[in-house]
């Protein structure tokens, strides 16, 4: 069986309320629990909140709710604890996930196809997946560390001459989606378990929702992109 896990706080101190503001004409998080429901391989859709109006909202649009305790809900509280939690909780009440998938709400540029692709080269290769952007690997080149009041290449002196095309890629986590074994998350309390394999995203759609300007940029490439709005 297959879970996907919403993580959904009611507080943030950046943009309070952010998983419930309206985006393109749907509460923000209503969108993930869409993609998620409309891909096909999600047994169940989990929101765990610690918030009743994303409660409300994630039961209205289909999600089954986990309630979060508050010790769970803070600034400094661990994604992975909570979703420990939501998984104790949900082995109560059905049939043990073998499979898990996160999905952050504050990525809604993530589409259905691409819960898809990730699952299945979660099952092609039976590793953790997980979502990633490419970014210049120029910085590969010029990235510094200190040492001794003095700076070197994290990659050594070598790659300071390379062509960037000699250089090898370079991607980053987009945060918009996790793929992994249950037992293995339970295990490391970690969704980046080697081996570790990256579905990369664009990066027009591997935008982060933290801010009111990521809000509003994310929502104009929303549109951009075509994606449906209702």
């Amino acid at each position: 069986m297959t879970i996907a896990i919403i993580p959904a706080r009611g507080g943030s101190k950046r943009l309070p309320k952010k998983n419930a503001r309206s985006f393109a004409g749907r509460p923000l998080i209503a969108w993930t629990i869409a993609h998620a429901q409309e891909s096909g391989v999600c047994d169940r859709v989990v929101v765990t909140t610690d918030d009743a109006d994303i409660a409300a909202i994630a039961a209205a649009t289909g999600g089954e709710v986990i309630h979060r305790p508050p010790e769970l809900a803070t600034d400094t509280a661990k994604v992975a604890d909570a979703v420990v939690h939501t998984l104790d909780a949900c082995s109560e009440t059905g049939s043990a996930p073998e499979t898990l998938i996160l999905l952050q709400p504050t990525s809604p540029l993530r589409t259905s196809r691409d819960i898809v692709d990730a699952v299945a080269m979660h099952q092609r290769h039976n590793a953790a997946v997980v979502s990633v952007m490419p970014v210049s690997n120029r910085a590969l080149a010029w990235s510094l560390v200190e040492r001794d009041g003095m700076v070197e290449p994290v990659l050594g002196w070598g790659v300071l001459g390379m062509r960037s095309q000699d250089l090898p890629s370079l991607f980053i986590p987009n945060g918009a989606l996790y793929v992994v074994r249950v037992d293995q998350f339970r295990m490391h309390r970690s969704f980046y378990i080697p081996p570790l394999f990256p579905y990369v995203m664009p990066v027009e759609r591997s935008m982060d929702i933290d801010t009111v300007e990521d809000f509003t940029a994310a929502e104009r490439a929303f549109r951009s992109i075509g994606m449906p709005v209702v």
